[in-house]
């Protein structure tokens, strides 16, 4: 590249750069609000699992306490 190339590249240069700047930064927000949603569900799947043992643990009694 010679001339009128790199005088073009040069201006678009800094374009390009706030380009990828404002992308990263789209970028950063998604990844905080997917970072957020799995957490929540990692929480909610806890406590389904505890509910859910404690029904096994109920159930479990019922069946003991029915006999043959």
């Amino acid at each position: 590249m010679n001339g009128p190339d790199v005088t073009a590249a040069k201006r678009l240069l800094p374009i390009i750069i706030v380009g990828q700047n404002v992308i990263q930064a789209a970028n950063d927000v998604r990844a905080e609000a997917d970072h957020e949603t799995l957490t929540a569900i990692h929480r909610l799947t806890i406590a389904v699992h505890s509910i859910n043992e404690g029904q096994t643990r109920i159930l479990q009694q019922l069946q003991a306490n029915q006999g043959p």
